[in-house]
């Protein structure tokens, strides 16, 4: 058995701590394993958020999670695209004068899974899930988030002059290097 099925064994009926443990293992080694396939970008995003990130919280307030709710109906929410979700959301939030952050790093559902880069919003430093339907915008708490926020400018730099949504850690020569994108180019 290797490594990493090792460690994902079991991991839907183990305490977020554990939980949290094995997400860093597994993004370790998915990220270690996959180096040789990836670009820079993923090696720096990867990184950045070892070097900066923290444990996430999980427990918006329910006014915030009803103004989501309310306002997501406006938004083309895509399941597949969290940085797109987080981003428009986010820019939606701070117009509309809530504390939100722009926030990037791995996230595992409380079902398990394989541990995955991804971006959500934080408000008051607790996290809006804004991609996945099945947690909703308030995050059961065996679900676990390990990153950062992420320059609010920076991010509205890259998201809102780029033809698709990416990481807005990649940057532009890398993320214009990269074949979907270039492809997504053509096809406009």
């Amino acid at each position: 058995m290797e490594q990493g099925e090792k460690i994902y064994q079991n991991i839907v009926s183990e305490t977020k701590k554990e939980k949290g443990k094995k997400l860093l293992e597994m993004a370790k080694l998915i990220h270690n394993d996959a180096l040789s396939d990836q670009t820079q970008a993923l090696l720096s995003r990867t990184k950045y958020f070892f070097q900066n990130g923290s444990w996430r919280e999980t427990n918006p307030d329910r006014e915030i999670i009803s103004y989501y709710e309310r306002i997501q109906k406006d938004i083309d929410i895509n399941t597949l695209s969290c940085f797109q979700n987080a981003y428009l959301i986010c820019k939606r939030l701070k117009e509309d004068g809530y504390n939100a952050e722009y926030c990037e790093g791995f996230a595992l559902p409380k079902y398990g899974g394989i541990p995955q880069t991804h971006s959500w919003i934080e408000v008051d430093e607790q996290v809006l899930e804004v991609t996945w339907p099945w947690s909703g915008p308030d995050p059961d708490e065996m679900c676990v988030y390990y990153g950062c926020e992420l320059d609010w400018f920076m991010v509205l730099d890259r998201q809102s002059d780029r033809p698709t949504y990416s990481s807005a850690l990649i940057d532009d020569s890398t993320y214009y290097s990269i074949s979907s994108v270039q492809k997504s180019i053509q096809n406009m």
